[in-house]
């Protein structure tokens, strides 16, 4: 009897030691794939984020009630993004620190297709639009409105919103979509993807004969 139970005893053993390496095994960063790394995954919501419109709410992609902007030109609802600076005190599109004094009410315009366009020149501001605000008046412009603008003189002053009338300085501009720095920092994403996971180089919008080869894949190369 004795002699059983210390077969079953080594027995024992040398499953749990197994089972013990297969979970070792499985939280060892060489073996997670790269779509699971934590950082990888973070590149892939933010460039979802920034290609949802520019005037829904980044949190939900939907049409916001109570539509604010941040200091870094990212759209919320309210409701949505009072419960992230409760929670964790950060906008959660840029990581950076985030207050409710730093929340700015605008005001978008529509057109009779319900589509946001500008006050002043009527033109729809979609995808490909340089939409910027102020914070003085909450009013949402084509960056165009700032052509006769000049910032940094003694006659600051003399920048007027066009409707409101208000002074307008520099630093009340806010930049809520730049199509051009929009498609750097997606590239810049795809780019500190490549570091995970090399099949995705070259990849979105490209010929096929340019592509990455299937073989090219990490996993591959992974036990």
């Amino acid at each position: 009897l004795v002699v059983v139970v210390l077969i079953s005893s080594d027995k024992s053993r040398r499953v749990l030691s197994r089972g013990s390496s297969k979970k070792s095994r499985r939280k060892d960063p060489i073996h997670i794939k790269p779509s699971e790394h934590p950082e990888n995954r973070q590149l892939e919501t933010e460039t979802q984020i920034e290609e949802s419109p520019w005037h829904r709410c980044r949190l939900t992609k939907e049409t916001p009630d109570e539509p604010v902007v941040t200091p870094y030109g990212d759209v919320f609802d309210l409701a949505n993004i009072a419960r992230e600076i409760v929670k964790r005190g950060k906008c959660p599109v840029t990581g950076n620190p985030l207050a409710f004094k730093d929340l700015t009410r605008i005001i978008i315009v529509k057109g009779s297709d319900g589509l946001p366009i500008c006050p002043v020149t009527r033109h729809s501001l979609d995808a490909m639009s340089n939409v910027i605000c102020f914070r003085t008046s909450g009013r949402v412009y084509s960056k165009h409105v700032l052509e006769d603008f000049y910032f940094g003189g003694e006659d600051d002053d003399d920048n007027r919103d066009p409707i409101s009338n208000e002074p307008v300085h520099e630093g009340d501009v806010v930049t809520i979509q730049d199509p051009i720095r929009a498609a750097q920092k997606r590239l810049m994403a795809r780019e500190e993807a490549q570091r995970f996971d090399p099949s995705k180089a070259l990849s979105s919008g490209l010929p096929e004969t340019v592509r990455a080869p299937e073989y090219f894949n990490v996993e591959n190369y992974v036990e």
